[in-house]
């Protein structure tokens, strides 16, 4: 009777354990899309000084900030500095990436570095020169700002220009 005491007591302790395991697992997506909750599109891209880089979702030491945008874009002019305040101050926590609408410019590459210039962006810039990275993440406008988690996860995708506040908030949170 002892006996059968015991190895109820272990296998209700056992069930325990595996029922509190798995409840603290974080189930990722597998599926890949440009929306909230869905694994990130990857992006393979040369940076605005000739070197190749790439977004991999599967491979991010940080969360990541992609802000899309263009030379000619009013709203983009907007939010410049902002990106820039939110990279200085969170760039040890959080990896950001200005990708350039290139194949949307029609003032040409060097309207983009002087952007790059005059907004004194320390971030990598990548150049869209085929509308690659655009189409992964369904942009038919800009600005639009993605926030990715360390897990590769969209959180939250700004369509337009972003809020300063709400972005600072978001990302302190990620």
């Amino acid at each position: 009777m002892k006996r059968n005491v015991v190895i109820v007591v272990i296998a209700v302790l056992l069930i325990g354990i595996a029922i509190v395991s798995n409840a603290s697992k974080e189930t990722l997506p597998e599926e890949v899309a440009a929306k909230a909750g869905f694994l990130a599109p990857n992006i393979k891209l040369k940076t605005i000084d000739d070197r190749e880089y790439t977004f991999d979702h599967a491979n991010l030491q940080k969360p990541v900030l992609i802000n899309f945008w263009a030379s000619w874009c009013g709203p983009c002019e907007e939010e410049a500095p902002w990106l820039a305040e939110m990279f200085e101050k969170y760039k040890d926590k959080v990896d950001f990436l200005a990708v350039n609408a290139t194949s949307w410019e029609f003032k040409g590459r060097d309207k983009v570095s002087e952007f790059v210039q005059t907004y004194d962006w320390k971030m990598p810039v990548l150049l869209d020169e085929e509308g690659t990275a655009l189409k992964s993440y369904n942009v038919i406008g800009i600005p639009v700002t993605v926030l990715v988690t360390r897990a590769g996860v969209i959180d939250h995708i700004f369509e337009g220009i972003f809020d300063p506040k709400e972005l600072d908030r978001r990302l302190a949170r990620l």
